[in-house]
């Protein structure tokens, strides 16, 4: 039993461990006017994007498969931008279940990272 509840406050450590490192938030420098994009699943963080090299957030929509199978429709935005070779480059952040939370954290980055930095009224 004792083994048991250790595997539990071990687990429970590590993630809480990992959730506060920040390596898997998305990144907002208002001072340096860069992105810095969340780490993905056994892969490191990118280094953080120029805030102008981004064009555009798109809403896209995934069909998920839990473990049983089943599957259910996730929306997930997705950042687009340059990257320093010129190419166009993306990443999905943060999927949601429900459409309308996906739209409304869109139109939320667009005016966060689209907005032109010389307009106060930018978020």
């Amino acid at each position: 039993m004792a083994a048991a509840w250790g595997t539990v406050f071990a687990t429970a450590a590590m993630s809480w461990a990992r959730a506060l490192s920040g390596r898997y938030d998305l990144s907002i420098d208002r001072m340096r006017d860069k992105i810095s994009l969340p780490a993905r699943f056994l892969r490191s963080a990118s280094p953080p994007v120029p805030r102008s090299a981004f064009y555009a957030v798109d809403l896209i929509e995934r069909i998920h498969a839990d473990s049983e199978g089943d599957k259910t429709l996730r929306y997930v935005p997705t950042l687009r931008w340059r990257g320093d070779d010129g190419l166009p480059e993306e990443a999905g952040v943060f999927p949601q279940a429900d459409k309308r939370h996906g739209e409304n954290f869109c139109a939320w980055l667009r005016k966060v990272i689209l907005a032109d930095p010389s307009n106060p009224q930018r978020g």
